[in-house]
Parts: structure tokens; C-alpha cells; sequence
């Protein structure tokens, strides 16, 4: 491990005096990583992402000739190596510039993996008030594009016969129940399960109708 760290800080060292590859240089994000991070944070950030394990580096170092992943996607996934209480803020990063990336041409599943992992993230540090209330907006959001998405899922075979969950119905209807709004808990959860997105919503149905009954 050591003999890695040290690989692996000359390479972060070299990357400040030459051209930055990897997926950062593939995306054109070069300029945005060099301001948005400090020495320490890329040397962190690079012994934790390891997507292909510790003998490569596609994040600034290798040479990316072509990718499937997306601006958003990458990003997106990014993010998601750092969600927990000491990197969060790493996280909010790169949420953040992925979603400056979205626009009128993003690929509507990668807005809907997007807000997958921006729900997801946020939730996490929901003890901090504005993290709630963003991921409360962002669970909407995946909602008013699940018409959307829900079109694009059904064109891959895997999903003709079963969607996959839908993690803004799931927390949001998390979110009203433990509140007690039981009607908005219900109602979300009908929603969900006539567009047919995977998930318990008979049961949270049956439950929250007989917390209602009680009071």
C-alpha cells in the first residue's frame, strides 16, 4: 500500500505540470477540477476512486479513447465513492457539476441515475436541515420526469416485464410516513405502483391506511 501512495502522489504531481487525462481530461473538465480541488483533496480523491483497481488511474492519468458513460453518468457515479460524514462535501461537488452539466439533450436516464444518487447523498446528511429539503426536491423532480423515464426503461428488455425501483417515490413516501402525513404516503405510493416501478407499495398502502384508521 505504501509503495502505491507513493506512485500514486507522483502521478497527482504530475498531473499539475502536464496535460490532464482520464476522465477529467476526456470530459473536458480539466479547469473546473484544478480550481474546484486543492492538492491534498486530488491526492484523496484518487486513492479512493478506484473503479479498475489501484493499477491504473482513469481519472486523470490514463488515456481515454472512447467511453459509454455520459458527463452526467461519470460524475453521478463519481459522487457516490463519497458518501459518508467526512468526504459529503466532496460528494455535493460533484453533484453539483454534474447537474450544471444537464441539459435539453442529457439522456433522460442519466437525469434519472443523477437524481438516483442526489436523493441517495443528500438523505445521508439529512440531519443538516438543507440537506433534507434538497433531497425532498430532488425526490419530486425523479417524480415528474417518471413518465419519462419510465418509457425509456421499458425499451430495454431487462425492464418490459418489471421496472426497477424508483428511489424519489421510495423516500419521499419514507419521508411523509415517518411525518405522519399518511394521505401523502398513500397517495405516492399508488402512484408508484400504477406506473409499475418495483417496490413494497401494497404494503405501505395496508399500513399507512391503518395508522389513519387509529387516530
Amino acid at each position: 500500500m505504501l509503495n502505491y501512495l507513493n506512485k500514486l502522489f507522483q502521478k497527482s504531481n504530475q498531473s499539475n505540470s502536464h496535460e490532464i487525462k482520464g476522465f477529467i481530461g476526456y470530459f473536458n473538465l480539466s479547469d473546473w477540477w484544478e480550481k474546484s480541488f486543492t492538492k491534498e483533496e486530488v491526492k484523496y480523491i484518487h486513492l479512493i476512486y478506484q473503479p479498475l483497481g489501484d493499477s491504473s488511474d482513469c481519472l486523470t492519468i490514463d488515456v481515454i479513447e472512447d467511453t459509454a458513460l455520459s458527463i452526467v453518468e461519470f460524475l453521478s457515479g463519481l459522487a457516490s465513492w463519497f458518501k459518508n460524514k467526512k468526504d459529503i462535501n466532496l460528494a455535493f461537488k460533484f453533484l453539483k457539476k454534474a447537474e450544471e452539466c444537464i441539459n435539453e439533450t442529457t439522456d433522460i436516464l442519466d437525469v434519472h441515475y443523477f437524481l438516483n444518487n442526489k436523493i441517495e447523498i443528500y438523505y445521508y446528511d439529512r440531519e443538516n436541515k438543507e440537506s433534507l429539503e434538497i433531497a425532498i426536491k430532488s425526490c419530486k423532480k425523479q417524480i415528474n420526469i417518471s413518465n419519462q423515464s419510465l418509457k425509456e426503461f421499458k425499451k430495454d428488455k431487462l425492464f418490459r416485464d418489471q421496472l426497477p425501483s424508483h428511489k424519489g417515490y421510495e423516500q419521499l413516501a419514507i419521508i411523509e410516513e415517518k411525518n405522519k402525513n399518511y394521505n401523502q404516503a398513500i397517495e405516492l405510493a399508488k402512484e408508484a405502483f400504477r406506473q409499475c416501478w418495483y417496490g413494497d407499495w401494497e404494503k405501505r398502502i395496508e399500513r399507512c391506511t391503518k395508522k389513519i384508521s387509529k387516530n
